[in-house]
């Protein structure tokens, strides 16, 4: 074991954040109430460990079952402090009758304390729901996703999206589908639904760890977004399907609708738009007599992911020779590579080259 690193990962500046998050949204009471808290242990390290940075953003499904601990433990431990304080104002009550005369101001303040389970503990409640109200409110302000919140980032509705239901509309709703990540819910309302490229070959539904289904008959893919396969195994995928059993039913935009059995093995044209570059997204650039030419780039910020796409334009020449390959590199102010097209080949290049 190696407890100076645990502790070296613990107290990273993020992870410190990711935890004040989960105390502050109830006030930090659940601080007085450990042994509740102590539950969540094995989930709470979990995150907070973590390798993977969206386990201790507080921004995802990861963190959502902790939230019932730390409000069960605040309500334990506002409980503890109510009837704590109650003690403690009731034992100073009968030193009240020892005390001297004293001037009228002196004797009334000494009053109001003394007697502060009529005088006091309203105060005291409504001090302690505005602790809770203003920590709350500071961390919506902070961090919430909604309208004035620190990370509201409301969604955008493309011309890619709306392109969308067209797709789902030549579905049957019956249907078994395999579809990627992105239009998987879409798809989802139905008794046989994959995460493509699960489905596909009826094989794997009877392998061990496999639930007895039927297999996929249409294919619904979103090139454009991330899939939990890299692009070039995803266009390989379907390039063996097309050579199999496999038809096109639509494509646009990079979306592809694939059928079982449907008689059309060419992709249309139209899918292809998602690589090639609109008017509105590069300026004109006169002709030149470079094979290939940089003509624009483009940054498009994803604060809910904590990412930032670069979009690279390109400008094929007539005397371009099919060696030739677009190159970009990304480096920090220090030279260090962040990235290269050899690391992760974009889905435009793989499936649209020059």
């Amino acid at each position: 074991t190696q407890p100076r690193l645990v502790w070296q990962i613990a107290t990273e500046p993020a992870r410190l954040h990711y935890l004040g998050q989960l105390l502050a949204g109830f006030g930090f009471f659940s601080l007085l109430a450990p042994e509740i808290l102590l539950l969540s242990a094995p989930l709470l390290l979990a995150n907070l460990l973590s390798a993977y940075p969206a386990q201790y953003y507080g921004d995802f499904h990861y963190s959502a079952p902790l939230v019932a601990y730390t409000a069960v433990s605040a309500t334990v431990g506002v409980g503890r402090l109510w009837r704590w304080s109650g003690r403690r104002l009731d034992a100073a009550s009968p030193a009240f009758q020892q005390m001297p005369a004293a001037n009228a101001v002196t004797m009334n303040a000494v009053a109001l304390l003394q007697n502060a389970r009529t005088a006091l503990r309203p105060l005291l409640a409504g001090g302690l729901a505005l602790w809770v109200v203003l920590w709350a409110s500071w961390l919506y302000v902070d961090s919430g996703r909604g309208p004035l919140g620190g990370h509201f980032d409301p969604q955008i509705i493309s011309t890619h999206d709306r392109l969308l239901p067209r797709f789902i509309a030549q579905i049957p709703p019956d249907a078994p589908v395999t579809a990627t990540a992105a239009v998987h819910p879409h798809v989802a309302l139905r008794r046989y639904v994959y995460q493509f490229p699960k489905g596909v070959d009826p094989a794997e539904l009877s392998a061990p760890g496999f639930a007895s289904g039927a297999p996929a008959e249409w294919a619904l893919l979103d090139v454009t977004t991330n899939t939990d396969m890299a692009p070039g195994n995803l266009k390989e995928r379907v390039e063996q399907m097309l050579a199999a059993d496999w038809g096109v039913v639509d494509g646009a935009d990079g979306f592809l609708l694939l059928q079982k059995g449907a008689a059309s093995k060419e992709i249309p044209d139209a899918f292809y738009d998602f690589a090639r570059a609109q008017p509105d997204e590069v300026a004109e650039v006169a002709a030149t007599a470079a094979p290939l030419m940089l003509v624009g780039t483009g940054v498009d910020d994803w604060p809910r992911w904590r990412e930032t796409k670069v979009v690279s334009y390109w400008r094929v020449g007539e005397n371009f020779d099919a060696a030739m390959r677009p190159w970009l590199e990304l480096r920090t102010p220090g030279g260090e590579r962040l990235y290269d097209f050899a690391m992760a080949t974009p889905p435009a290049l793989l499936w649209y080259p020059p």
